[in-house]
């Protein structure tokens, strides 16, 4: 026989459900945005919002990001493309709390060569499968050349090694964190 346990008083208590599907957790796990849809923090949100504007190929400007609301435009003034999202009151939870996703400057123009607005976080998750993979190193210049290939977008060395750098930190994890370990190695060897 299982017993049931109650929380006392936890009428008093505002639960919000969040499903696990709702959170982008990993770059195979992204979809639309959509309004409602829950991130489980503000670089999440950012990554999505960047990977999402570089396949639809336009730039947006972030009109506000503090650490209780991210509002984003597109880059053409008068474009009604709109992203505000909002921090859920306790947590590290943001939600989408309005989504226009039809663009009324028309995309054309929106799109230069050099789309200063994907960020080397962006382009770093983008890579992080690709330096897990090989196993191997690969320098900016690669970046920068496979980059202008593939999405025809020019990026400078510094923003190519950010995102090398980037990359690796997601692939590998913190190298800092693995020299921790290593006196517990040594430990175990003797």
């Amino acid at each position: 026989m299982t017993s049931r346990w109650t929380i006392p008083r936890s009428g008093l208590y505002s639960i919000q459900l969040i499903r696990s599907k709702d959170l982008f957790e990993d770059q195979g796990d992204q979809g639309q945005l959509y309004k409602g849809q829950i991130f489980k923090d503000r670089q999440t949100l950012r990554k999505v919002v960047g990977l999402y504007a570089l396949e639809e190929r336009f730039e947006y400007k972030v009109r506000r990001s503090s650490h209780t609301r991210f509002a984003t435009t597109c880059r053409i003034k008068g474009c009604e493309w709109v992203i505000t999202a909002g921090k859920l009151k306790n947590g590290t939870y943001w939600h989408v709390k309005s989504f226009v996703k039809e663009h009324t400057c028309g995309d054309s123009g929106n799109y230069n060569i050099d789309f200063k607005r994907v960020s080397s976080y962006v382009i770093g998750e983008l890579f992080a499968r690709k330096f897990a993979d090989l196993g191997c190193t690969i320098c900016p210049k690669d970046i920068i050349s496979e980059f202008r290939d593939e999405h025809g977008i020019n990026l400078s060395y510094n923003k190519a090694y950010r995102s090398k750098t980037c990359a690796l930190h997601k692939a590998f994890g913190d190298p800092w964190e693995s020299f921790k370990m290593l006196p517990s190695f040594f430990y175990m060897l003797e």
